[in-house]
């Protein structure tokens, strides 16, 4: 799936967003290295689903030009609805 995420200064990113399964975690993959935990109880990323904000993928910015980048919570939304839950299974802690 492709999305676009947005830094600080406006700029825009087009990200190919995909799930992975490393060492039996599944983790979603914004490209390399930008990769987060779905599932870890403490900090994966399910435990936020539904969003209801914008999600920082990229803090620092070290591979977006030194600035911030932002997914929009819509398209974190239907990430979580098309790729890590497409069944539409309800999301459990």
């Amino acid at each position: 799936m492709r999305i676009e995420a947005i830094d600080e200064k406006g700029r825009t990113f087009v990200k190919e967003v995909e799930v992975i399964v490393r060492d039996g975690e599944r983790l979603l993959s914004f490209g390399y290295p930008i990769v987060y935990s779905i599932d870890h109880p403490i900090y994966g990323m399910k435990r936020n689903y539904p969003f209801d904000h914008d999600i920082c993928i990229d803090g620092a910015g070290r591979n977006h030009r030194g600035s911030p980048v932002y997914v929009r919570k819509n398209d974190m939304n239907r990430i979580f609805e098309e790729l890590v839950n497409p069944d539409n299974e309800e999301v459990k802690d």
